[in-house]
Parts: C-alpha cells; structure tokens; sequence
C-alpha cells in the first residue's frame, strides 16, 4: 500500500523537500537488518559500499527505494542463492547497484519488471515467496526518477538479474 500511495504522490509531482544526505550510512544499516534472514535461507549476502556518499535527496522517500530492491531481491532469490549490493560515486556520478540469484529463465524482458502491476509468469518464480502487487519496482524506478536518476534491470547471466540506479 505504501509503494501505491508513493506512486500516487510522484504522478501528481508533489514536490519533496531535498537535502544533501550521507545515503551510505542509512543503506548500510538497512542491510545488516538483513544478515539473519540471510544466514537462514543460506543466502551469501554481500556488500560493497562506499562510505559518506551525498546525494541531495529526501531521505526517507530514497530509503524507500532501497527497501523495495532489497525486499526484492530477498523475496526472489532462491535459497542458498546469493545477492550484492553496492554503492559507488566516481567523478560525482553515483552508482547503486542489486544483484541476486534467479529462477534461471525466469524473467524474459526485465525492463517489463517497471510496467505497474506486472508480474512475472506466476508457475516461473519461487512458488509462495512471490506475493504482492506489481508496483514496487514501478515505484523504485518513478523514485529514482524524482531525484535525477534512471533505474534500469538487466540479466547478466540466465539465472541472474541486476537493478542499476545511476545518479548525476
């Protein structure tokens, strides 16, 4: 419901307010809430993230985003699989990137994965794991957007797929 409201906030351009905001702390900390759920499912759970990155954004609202491909990446990826996550900035360019495990063949087109309210072939994906609405990702990319950002899915190998958030 959150994503859906988030939506609903983002097409009527209601105008957040913006600060210049250390992402890689909050990050971090979201994904030690993570290490136990990990270590359950035998997930190799791995991170890579640049300390005291900036990026003038509304924290709350991009700690959303986060928490959509994150969430994501748990709820698909198969257990005993893995998921990297990394945050990067080089030349005042900013790099987020998700990576995870899963179901080979799984995802045909992944930039499909943005469409609101798609969902991947149901009798294809981790049977029970996969609940919800088809908006998060939509939401992710439409956040990523309001902070100058683009937010694009790929496959880089059959039983792979990889989220990149670009920021300038």
């Amino acid at each position: 419901m959150t994503n859906l409201l988030t939506l609903a906030k983002l097409d009527e351009d209601i105008k957040l307010p913006l600060a210049e905001t250390d992402i890689s702390s909050p990050i971090q900390a979201s994904l030690s809430a993570y290490t136990d759920i990990a270590e359950t499912r035998r997930l190799k759970l791995r991170c890579d993230i640049q300390p005291a990155i900036i990026l003038k954004t509304h924290r709350d609202t991009f700690m959303q985003m986060i928490s959509i491909l994150v969430d994501n990446a748990f709820k698909y990826t198969p257990d005993g699989g893995e998921i990297f996550f990394c945050l990067k900035s080089n030349g005042g360019k900013i790099e987020l990137v998700e990576e995870n495990t899963c179901t080979v063949g799984a995802i045909d087109d992944p930039e499909r994965l943005f469409e609101r309210f798609y969902r991947v072939d149901s009798a294809r994906t981790q049977s029970g794991a996969a609940s919800g609405f088809g908006i998060g990702l939509s939401a992710a990319r439409a956040i990523t957007e309001t902070f100058g950002g683009k937010l694009n899915a790929s496959c880089p190998a059959p039983d792979k797929i990889r989220f990149i958030a670009k920021f300038q």
